[in-house]
Order: structure tokens, then C-alpha cells, then sequence
């Protein structure tokens, strides 16, 4: 598992580079996340695999609303299944390590950077 190009945003409106805000950026990147925390997915985005590509698509009141979509790449999409609103993301690390043979340790960097993206993007909530 390796987290690097989990998931890209891309920009509708003329395909080309996000303007990311560096210091949001910073913010997201330095976000605590409990691992007995347990991450849901939001009501407004809809998970979709088109071909070899899996989707984000937040759902927005108007189409002006529109400004992103974003696509994960395989491990990002098995990080995204395993979030249920049930399990902690402790429980989640575990599965993955186990389930893909990679060190604890791996799979906990990678769900916790994932995680903060998708928090950081209101993809997803903690409780």
C-alpha cells in the first residue's frame, strides 16, 4: 500500500491544476486524527467505478456548485470501501495490513493521510 496519488482533484470547469491553498494545506497535513475515531462517509458524494476508475462525485445544490471531482486510484478506492461509519480506523488499519500483507505501521500512514484529505475536503467526518 502506498498512499502517494491515492486521489487527485480535478477541476471541471477547464481540466487544468488546482490552485491549492498552501497554508490550508499545511493545516490539513498537520490534523490529529484519533485512531479509535470512526470516519463516515458524507451524504452529499457518490462513489462510482467507471472502467478502471473510481470516482468521487460531490452532490451540490446547482450544477454552478461543481467545482471538483475526485479520482482515487485502487488503494484510495479500498480505503474508501472499508469506511462504514462503524469501524474505527484502528479497526480498518488492521484489516488492510492484514488483508494486503503490508507492515501496521504502512497502512496506518496511509489511512491517516487519505483520511485527513478526505476530512480536510468534507468528503468525510469523524465521530
Amino acid at each position: 500500500m502506498h498512499y502517494s496519488g491515492i486521489f487527485a482533484r480535478i477541476r471541471q470547469d477547464k481540466g487544468g491544476p488546482l490552485n491549492d491553498d498552501h497554508a490550508q494545506g499545511m493545516q490539513i497535513k498537520s490534523m490529529q486524527i484519533p485512531l479509535d475515531g470512526v470516519p463516515s462517509r458524507s451524504e452529499n458524494v457518490v462513489f462510482r467505478k467507471i472502467e478502471n476508475e473510481y470516482i468521487l462525485v460531490p452532490l451540490l445544490s446547482t450544477s454552478a456548485d461543481v467545482e471538483a471531482i475526485y479520482n482515487l486510484n485502487e488503494i484510495g478506492a479500498i480505503i474508501w470501501e472499508h469506511i462504514d461509519g462503524k469501524k474505527s480506523l484502528r479497526e480498518i488499519i488492521g484489516e488492510l495490513a492484514e488483508e494486503y500483507e503490508v507492515e501496521p505501521e504502512e497502512a496506518e500512514r496511509d489511512v491517516l493521510d487519505f483520511v485527513r484529505d478526505l476530512t480536510g475536503s468534507q468528503l468525510i467526518r469523524m465521530s
